[in-house]
């Protein structure tokens, strides 16, 4: 859902935020607000053409997170560095100064989601992700800009809600981000990782029908998602996220070029975990180099 806010209260009701926002510079003041919603994870992206002194505070029962991409000033009267991640969930909330042409998203999430994947990837949630201090910012590490391009991938596409894998994956890059500076590593032996990657795959075989995700696969196996990924990109040079994009496809493929005429390829996205047929067409293209179309009509 993307538009031009004409006033704080439509960005409230859009996005359940209390806002306040106090111009700073002259001139005709021009606000945008996109949001993407999953059902645990939400995705906001707000820009505008003059400078503010912002107020306010995050939906209520959530965590919430802002990364600034350009136009951030201070930060509760200190000078921001670029590329931190600011939590919202203190007292404080949001008090930051931006400039002309600020552009930002934040991500706000349930905490259960964020002990699911904590538990799933063995990442501790440090305390500040849950009660932050009223000047804790999260410093910039090699996790924050790609945890942004995955929420400006996801963005892109406003038409399509967040699924549980990329609401996941989301949590996950969060995680991340705020542990860069323990530099917590993968530590398992090559053996443990073989019988990782043999009992990830055996279960993602015999899940072939289901839309799983890289959490289930760390819960069904008992294995930490560091080791996981460890495992897929020693054998596979692929993340298990990825891999298991790439098995839908595959079998979407398969599906493709044998199954009977009256079978549509909307039949065969959704029989394989796909609703987005613009993504899944995109996807389909960049694995295989030509559209689900033209595979269909060359069987």
């Amino acid at each position: 859902m993307q538009g031009e806010a004409q006033s704080v209260e439509t960005i409230g009701q859009l996005s359940g935020w209390d806002l306040q926002l106090c111009q700073l510079d002259p001139g005709l003041q021009h606000i945008g607000v996109s949001l993407s919603v999953g059902r645990r994870v939400s995705l906001m992206r707000a820009y505008s053409n003059r400078g503010f002194h912002q107020l306010g505070t995050p939906p209520s029962g959530t965590l919430a997170f802002g990364l600034p991409l350009k136009g951030m000033r201070d930060w509760l009267g200190r000078p921001f560095l670029n590329s931190s991640i600011l939590p919202f969930n203190s007292a404080a909330g949001i008090d930051g100064v931006s400039s002309a042409g600020f552009d930002a998203f934040t991500l706000a999430i349930d905490e259960e989601i964020l002990r699911e994947v904590s538990d799933s990837y063995q990442l501790p949630v440090p305390d500040y992700l849950l009660a932050s201090h009223s000047r804790m910012v999260i410093s910039p590490s090699t996790s924050v800009p790609i945890l942004t391009v995955a929420i400006a991938s996801l963005m892109a596409d406003d038409s399509t809600p967040l699924g549980r894998e990329q609401e996941e994956m989301l949590v996950a890059g969060l995680l991340q981000a705020a542990l860069a500076k323990y530099c917590i590593e993968d530590k398992s032996s090559p053996a443990v990782r073989t019988r990782a990657l043999v009992a990830a795959l055996d279960f993602i075989q015999l899940h072939q029908s289901t839309a799983i995700t890289v959490c289930d696969i760390c819960r069904a196996t008992g294995v930490a998602g560091r080791t996981l990924r460890r495992a897929f990109l020693e054998r596979f040079g692929i993340s298990p996220m990825v891999y298991l994009r790439h098995a839908r496809l595959s079998r979407a493929r398969d599906k493709l070029s044998t199954s009977p005429t009256d079978n549509t390829i909307t039949d065969v996205a959704i029989d394989q975990g796909f609703w987005h047929m613009g993504n899944f067409a995109r996807d389909y293209r960049r694995l295989f180099g030509e559209l689900p179309s033209q595979t269909l009509r060359g069987r």
